[in-house]
């Protein structure tokens, strides 16, 4: 994720300036890194000085923008977030492009893209942080001690369990007594609400799961036999997210022309130049809002469209197939689970990948 510690030049176009106040805590975080503090060491200073993580910083300056919206008010510095710092050459004063590129033809998510094909422009715009100062930082990190790698491990609820306060994804980790989970954030973070020194025992966890899900299961095939159309196929699922998506398309294209009807009156001076700012920073947050909508939708219906069932009868009735589990498996989890918040072991909120069953409950009659 690039850092926003600069900003675009107010008459040259295409040129970067620097942020001042953001530059600061770049330099901090270099010059640190070259005394020999370890990044969760530099990570857990910021966070006791209240120094702004670069999300929070960028969301202050600009409140209107649909950046690291999703990140939560609660998330302090961390280890990962100092290091993304440090691996940024663009503070060396060049312009870094082609650095990921597009996983398929038709999809959104980008991937990394080798180091030796980004393109590099030299002196692009002033420097934060020196060459030789970045490549000494560099040189630190490569020389520290790293973990064997093992074999990736599968697991039921691999990637799912997130602390409840921070909603980053929870550690797993191997004890004597089994696997426990826990929330490494607070090892940075001596003021984070995150659960400090708490372990929450897998077996239990997943216990906990397999129960709800077959609760829910139970009860989804009593409202089968009470109610013929539950709604909850995956084809319906996504014409209501194209449906959704249309009209957020719509929705847009009406406030650009709101937004160039405003300029037109402006250049006519039929509107001032007050009540033209005020309009277009008005229809701007509008679109702001259906943008980052119309990305909630269609990370959706990419979720939606790259679910894979064995055959066509579960891809009708997905239910079916589950209701005699024995036990929490991968595949159970992932279809019917989105993410899992831990506060407690007796705090679990699991969010489903479609509407909550419990909760149509009380809408039927």
């Amino acid at each position: 994720m690039q850092q926003p510690r600069f900003q675009f030049h107010p008459t040259v176009r295409n040129k970067l300036v620097i942020d001042g106040d953001s530059a600061a805590v770049v330099r901090r975080v270099f010059d640190m890194t070259l005394q020999g503090m370890g990044s969760t060491a530099i990570a857990r200073r910021l966070n006791s000085e209240g120094v702004l993580t670069p999300g929070a910083y960028f969301r202050q300056k600009n409140p209107g923008s649909g950046r690291f919206r999703k990140a939560s008010e609660k998330n302090g510095w961390t280890a990962a977030t100092v290091l993304n710092i440090l691996h940024q050459y663009e503070y060396t004063g060049a312009l870094v492009g082609r650095k990921r590129y597009k996983a398929g033809l038709h999809e959104k998510r980008t991937v990394p893209q080798d180091k030796s094909d980004w393109i590099i422009y030299e002196g692009a715009h002033d420097a934060i942080i020196s060459r030789a100062d970045f490549n000494r930082a560099q040189e630190i990190i490569r020389q520290r001690p790293r973990r064997a790698k093992g074999t990736s491990q599968e697991y039921p609820l691999k990637g799912l369990l997130k602390c409840g306060n921070c909603h980053r994804t929870l550690s797993r980790f191997h004890s004597t007594a089994g696997y426990y989970y826990r929330c490494t954030k607070s090892r940075a973070d001596e003021n984070s609400d995150c659960p400090k020194g708490k372990l929450f025992s897998e077996k239990e966890i997943e216990g906990i799961i397999f129960r709800a899900v077959m609760q829910m299961l139970a009860m989804c095939q009593e409202r089968k036999k009470q109610k013929s159309s539950l709604m909850l196929t995956r084809k319906e699922r996504i014409a209501a997210c194209v449906t959704e998506l249309q009209k957020l398309e719509q929705q847009q294209e009406r406030y650009r022309q709101e937004k160039f009807r405003a300029y037109e009156d402006f250049s006519g001076g039929t509107l001032t130049k007050d009540a033209y700012l005020k309009q277009r920073a008005d229809i701007d947050s509008k679109l702001a809002a259906a943008k980052a909508e119309q990305e909630a939708q269609e990370q959706l219906l990419s979720e939606l469209e790259h679910l894979v069932f064995q055959d066509k009868a579960q891809e009708d009735d997905v239910f079916t197939s589950f209701v005699g589990a024995t036990e929490l498996t991968a595949e159970l989890a992932q279809t019917f689970i989105k993410e899992v918040l831990v506060s407690s072991p007796t705090e679990i909120e699991i969010v489903w990948k479609f509407r909550d069953v419990f909760d149509l409950q009380g809408h039927d009659n």
